[in-house]
């Protein structure tokens, strides 16, 4: 989270360190933009006096994100919060916050449609995400039950010609995402014949694609991994793509 790297430059934030905070986000702000790989890029870092929050504009690259729902956005985003903010990673990163009694705000535009959507966290919910946080039980529980909602809700959703998503659920072990594939395009006994080599060239594509590194980060701490299940319902066949919690750490 580039926002860590910004405050903990600072032991400790009382009001007589806002002015320290505000030089140092003057000075992360001198080195945007900053690219997000495919996911964006963060244009720039300011500090809104009024509101006391840290504020992030940001660019979603719409052709990653193509079901970015800017409608939906908050009422979505706004319960995983806790969750997103309760690892070790961000355990300091809300101490300090809390310590400044100041906010986050985040403006996102999309790359394309120029469409903007804005999610605030105010410093009395950041106080009490740090004086509450949620149990790891708990923060992975939401976090596993976004993820499958939210890729559920695009459900049925072609990935490429002959391929679609149709669900998306917990085995337990894994968040699976199963995918339809067209036998009158795929011959799933070939495929089946080549499933090692395929399911390497696969992986390693998921695996660079930062929205996916993303995701399996945040599940990793749910001891979550990924499988992406490719079936053909005429042969019964299918081929699994695993992406193991420790391919995200």
């Amino acid at each position: 989270m580039p926002l860590m790297a910004l405050l903990l430059v600072l032991p400790g934030c009382a009001d007589s360190k806002i002015e320290t905070l505000k030089k140092e986000i003057a000075k992360y702000n001198a080195t945007c933009p900053q690219s997000l790989g495919s996911l964006g890029r963060i244009d720039s870092v300011d500090y809104d006096e009024d509101g006391r929050l840290i504020v992030f504009n940001l660019t979603v690259n719409e052709d990653a994100f193509g079901f970015f729902d800017f409608d939906g956005f908050e009422e979505k985003a706004r319960p995983v919060l806790p969750a997103l903010l309760s690892g070790d990673d961000s355990k300091k990163f809300v101490e300090l916050m809390t310590d400044c009694g100041v906010g986050l705000k985040a403006k996102y535009r999309g790359s394309k449609s120029g469409r903007k959507v804005e999610l605030e966290i105010p410093a009395s919910d950041i106080k009490e995400m740090n004086e509450n946080p949620l149990t790891e039980e708990e923060s992975a529980d939401m976090i596993i039950k976004q993820t499958i909602d939210s890729n559920k809700a695009l459900c049925p959703a072609e990935i490429e010609e002959g391929m679609t998503l149709i669900d998306v659920f917990d085995d337990g072990s894994n968040i699976v995402f199963l995918c339809d594939v067209d036998e009158e395009i795929y011959d799933m006994e070939v495929l089946s014949d080549n499933a090692v080599e395929i399911e390497n060239e696969i992986k390693s594509e998921l695996l660079g694609d930062d929205m996916i590194n993303a995701t399996g980060k945040y599940l990793a701490r749910a001891d979550r991994g990924i499988i992406y299940r490719y079936a053909g319902k005429e042969s019964g066949l299918h081929i699994d793509v695993t992406l193991t919690p420790d391919d995200f750490r």
